[in-house]
């Protein structure tokens, strides 16, 4: 979950734009990089974790994933929570008897979560905080859902004693594909994509291609940080009341309250790691 402050979207989305460009564009800004650079066209192209063997795909996320290390420490411009959720440990009767409906009711469940849970925490020196849009990226299973398009402002906005308030009624599905939206926020959709991907591979390390290993060792100090030392107000990542990750449940919840704040839990074992020591298995079947 991707969280952008109005006052800060645009020089984020900026940020980003401009290192698409590369150290050989003669370019100040992107949008001087379209009718000018010959690398434009492939500098341009939608950023996807997945499509990482992509050698200009792959540049691309390298600068973004800089930029997050490195000015974003100062600039403080990327906020985000990533939910893990541990599905071996749900009872899935909790979600309803309809197994055809299930999945999708567990998902808008801890899409509410993951939204609520960065807002309040961030932003806790605040009275209010006020959300103006939700954007997900285009689906066309959750947009005809029963209630995934206006569920979460819905139940969130019931709550009277609530700090969060939605000002819209609904989630809008934005295309990721840039070229598709014609929306600059699209290009937050791919950002946030891309350090999800990069957090799963840290987590799991899917051992699939060289490229994305070597990439996401480079996320890895940020991940470990935020998995082992969440509240640490020191770090020089400033990564603290504005980037995290969390896991639910840390047991299983059978006849429990599974919005219990000690059912949720940040460490766990980076895989990645194993990988760095040279004692990670080759055999990824599992």
């Amino acid at each position: 979950m991707l969280i952008c402050p109005v006052r800060q979207e645009q020089a984020l989305i900026n940020r980003l734009l401009n290192r698409r460009m590369t150290s050989k564009c003669a370019c100040k800004d992107w949008g001087e990089a379209a009718a000018t650079c010959a690398h434009h066209q492939n500098n341009n192209k939608e950023v996807h974790y997945v499509s990482l063997e992509d050698a200009y795909i792959r540049h691309v996320s390298e600068r973004w994933l800089d930029f997050l290390l490195g000015e974003d420490r100062e600039k403080r411009l990327t906020y985000f929570h990533i939910l893990g959720i541990n599905v071996l440990n749900l009872d899935y009767k909790l979600f309803g008897d309809d197994g055809s409906k299930r999945a999708g009711i567990i998902y808008n469940r801890f899409f509410r979560t993951a939204i609520k849970y960065p807002l309040k925490t961030f932003f806790d020196s605040h009275d209010k905080v006020i959300v103006d849009n939700v954007f997900h990226d285009s689906d066309e299973e959750l947009r005809r859902d029963e209630y995934f398009p206006w569920h979460t402002p819905f139940r969130v906005n019931k709550d009277e004693d609530a700090k969060v308030r939605f000002q819209t009624d609904g989630i809008q599905f934005l295309d990721s594909k840039h070229s598709e939206s014609n929306d600059p926020r699209s290009h937050l959709i791919q950002y946030i994509d891309l350090i999800l991907g990069l957090t799963y591979n840290c987590l799991h390390h899917e051992g699939k291609s060289p490229d994305r290993t070597a990439i996401t060792k480079k996320s890895h100090p940020l991940v470990s940080r935020l998995v082992k030392a969440p509240k640490n107000k020191n770090s020089s990542y400033r990564y603290y009341k504005r980037q995290s990750i969390s896991f639910f449940p840390k047991t299983g919840i059978a006849g429990a309250d599974f919005s219990a704040e000690n059912a949720f839990y940040t460490e766990r074992d980076l895989l990645i790691e194993r990988h760095e020591q040279g004692t990670l298995s080759l055999d990824f079947g599992e």
